[in-house]
């Protein structure tokens, strides 16, 4: 087993008031929390901090925008990574955001990490003025703009065109730190985007508190695209989005998980419920000792980063038990 790098997703919207089950404790955003998380972060042995792309999310639709907000963190730390899950793919220009992930790779001294997906929220986009294609045609215009910034990070004046999207000779200097660019980890559900994952992407991303069955079963598919692509499965990095819930004993636990079934919360296709009893079976949840070994069933079918919502942000107890006694638990394997 190789290292295992846990990051925290930094909510940049609140889930107050049953606006979203991610931070349903989270009454109204503020940069001073976001700022605390990231060094907190930082200093308790996270290995990154993540944070969502979205225009309109949350309590009162109110959201940090990611790249302003990313690139203020960035200039506070100096050893986490930077974690985009995920950029859609249409909210920019896909060399606009080469050059954007370049300029913050190069000032963060090769700390980017970036995520990108096709995009699904609708009523979003459309308020924004942005087009919602149909889902096969953002697929397509989704890896466009990976092989747009691959390019632009790696070649010199490189050109393409393609169907939805092109470059002409297009300098991006200075290039990113990284060789060859930051990661690009494709979020991926469906079979269209998770065999995207083996076309275009370096790694894999699945969220909402994906089980350990579904986990392997999309991960099949992804690797009978590498087999047929001729590309080592071994080759993508895999990663695990969702939620902790933690405390020191099973009656803290439960709790705070009590207390949590008491908050209405919105899923993202919008629809408000209780939060889903699942959770509590579906994410990292339970006792240090508990955490650990749901992780170990992920790390051993490949996983390799884990990044989580911490359900009862903005209390800092949940992210700072989960640095003292889950983490050391990994570390100590290497």
């Amino acid at each position: 087993m190789g290292k295992i790098k846990f990051g925290v997703e930094i909510p940049t919207f609140a889930g107050g008031g049953g606006a979203h089950r991610d931070a349903p404790l989270y009454e109204r955003i503020d940069y001073k929390t976001a700022k605390e998380t990231a060094l907190l972060a930082e200093r308790t042995g996270y290995d990154s901090i993540w944070m969502a792309d979205h225009f309109v999310l949350g309590r009162y639709g109110e959201i940090f925008e990611i790249w302003t907000l990313l690139s203020a963190l960035a200039a506070l730390t100096e050893r986490v990574e930077l974690g985009a899950l995920v950029m859609c793919n249409l909210h920019r220009y896909p060399s606009v955001l080469a050059k954007m992930a370049a300029t913050l790779d190069s000032v963060s001294n090769g700390r980017l990490t970036l995520g990108v997906g096709a995009g699904w929220n609708e009523s979003e986009l459309r308020s924004y003025g942005i087009a919602f294609p149909p889902p096969g045609e953002r697929v397509a215009r989704m890896k466009e703009g990976i092989k747009i910034m691959k390019a632009m990070w790696r070649d010199d004046k490189p050109t393409f065109k393609g169907k939805y999207y092109e470059i002409d000779n297009a300098t991006c200097l200075p290039r990113p730190v990284q060789p060859g660019g930051p990661p690009v980890i494709v979020g991926a559900v469906g079979p269209r985007m998770l065999r995207a994952v083996a076309e275009v992407g370096d790694g894999w991303n699945l969220g909402d508190d994906p089980t350990i069955d579904v986990y392997k079963d999309k991960l099949g598919v992804i690797s009978q695209a590498c087999k047929e692509l001729k590309r080592d499965p071994d080759s993508v990095i895999k990663t695990w989005d969702g939620h902790v819930i933690i405390a020191k004993n099973q009656q803290k636990f439960e709790e705070l998980a009590d207390s949590l079934k008491k908050h209405k919360a919105t899923d993202k296709i919008g629809t408000t419920q209780l939060i889903p009893s699942n959770i509590f079976e579906d994410c990292i949840a339970g006792s240090p000792d508990t955490c650990i070994e749901k992780i170990k069933k992920f790390a051993a079918i490949g996983v390799s980063h884990f990044s989580l919502w911490f359900l009862d942000y903005p209390n800092f107890d949940g992210i700072r038990l989960f640095a003292e006694q889950v983490i050391p638990a990994f570390r100590q394997q290497l």
